[in-house]
């Protein structure tokens, strides 16, 4: 009986825990990027042919991946995968690695603080064609190691003095021609696939398709520190004022306003 009642309580604080782990809030400012499982074996992205996510390193991104059943599927349940691999060596990256059931599901994660180049691929033998399933992650823009806060969380430091700049708020996808071919939005726009003007296709390609706010002058994209500020002048012409840390092409913003 005692064993019976210890093994009781152990289940129940482990219900308890798996509750607390399930019901945890998802941070409201994770940049969202839509993603389709296919039925078909294929990953897909609204609007573009060709999926590919671009990020930050270590930035925080939420994906909202719908999943619709292939031919077979595992004893779990699980239909597709959602493993980030290394293309370098094809090693797996820690904490990407997610098991996807029918329907839609939200996944936090954290974009690797190397750069380079990734693949996302599927883990299920979800049909004959599983070999596939695979698309394109990049992390943007060669940098430092992260700066560690005495609060243990990762930072930024703010270097050089504060300078001038000037250019758009785009998005990764169209700047830097993920998608486009003139660095531009006229092309979406002329598809009609991403809305009728540049702020609208700038906040579609970040909302759901896999992009960052950045700053395109006429030679160089920069990123932006603060991508809640760089929403409001999505599409817009700018100047901006800032700290720009050369060794990642990211501008500190301390202002930014519309021409």
């Amino acid at each position: 009986m005692g064993a019976q009642r210890k093994y009781r309580r152990l289940m129940t604080a482990a219900a308890v825990a798996l509750a607390c782990l399930c019901t945890r809030p998802i941070r409201a400012d994770l940049r969202i990027i839509e993603i389709v499982a296919d039925y078909d074996s294929r990953y897909r992205m609204p609007g573009v042919s060709k999926p590919a996510i671009t990020a930050f390193p270590g930035e925080d991104l939420l994906l909202r991946i719908t999943a619709r059943k292939a031919s077979t599927m595992n004893r779990d349940g699980s239909i597709h995968g959602f493993t980030l691999l290394r293309s370098k060596d094809r090693s797996r990256v820690p904490g990407w690695d997610f098991l996807l059931t029918p329907g839609t599901q939200e996944i936090a994660a954290r974009a690797p603080m190397e750069p380079g180049d990734y693949e996302v691929v599927c883990t299920v033998i979800c049909s004959q064609d599983h070999e596939g399933m695979h698309m394109k992650f990049t992390v943007l823009a060669a940098g430092s190691e992260p700066v560690v806060g005495t609060d243990g969380v990762s930072a930024h430091l703010v270097l050089g003095p504060v300078q001038a700049f000037a250019g758009e708020i785009a998005d990764t996808q169209c700047a830097l021609n993920v998608h486009s071919l003139t660095r531009s939005h006229q092309e979406m726009i002329k598809a009609k696939q991403m809305g009728p003007d540049a702020p609208s296709c700038a906040r579609y390609c970040v909302r759901h398709m896999g992009g960052s706010f950045v700053l395109m002058s006429k030679k160089t994209v920069y990123r932006l520190d603060d991508q809640v500020k760089a929403e409001t002048f999505a599409g817009k012409k700018v100047h901006v004022s800032g700290s720009l840390d050369s060794t990642t092409n990211t501008i500190h913003l301390v202002d930014i306003a519309a021409e």
